[in-house]
């Protein structure tokens, strides 16, 4: 048996298709199923959490890339910020 690709999973061992994760969400080491990345990340390529850079945010994990803060605000921490503020 092989392992489903990075972003999809299969639920029943030896089964020959995959389904794909839902946007957003990232396939487990062992795809048996998909989860959420933890809030401050996103979800890159669907293949791993990613951490919000300063000046971006992520109140839930987010797709492709973090929120910007609006011009003026900022993030109080380095990275993995799930808000702004002025």
């Amino acid at each position: 048996c092989r392992l489903c690709p990075s972003g999809r999973y299969n639920t029943l061992t030896g089964q020959g298709s995959c389904t794909v994760c839902a946007e957003g969400k990232l396939s487990y080491a062992d795809r048996s199923n998909c989860g959420d990345c933890p809030a401050g990340t996103f979800v890159y390529n669907d293949q791993s959490c990613e951490e919000c850079p300063s000046g971006y945010y992520a109140p839930t994990a987010q797709v492709d890339a973090c929120l910007e803060c609006s011009a003026g605000d900022h993030t109080s921490v380095a990275s993995k910020a799930t808000t702004c503020s002025s």
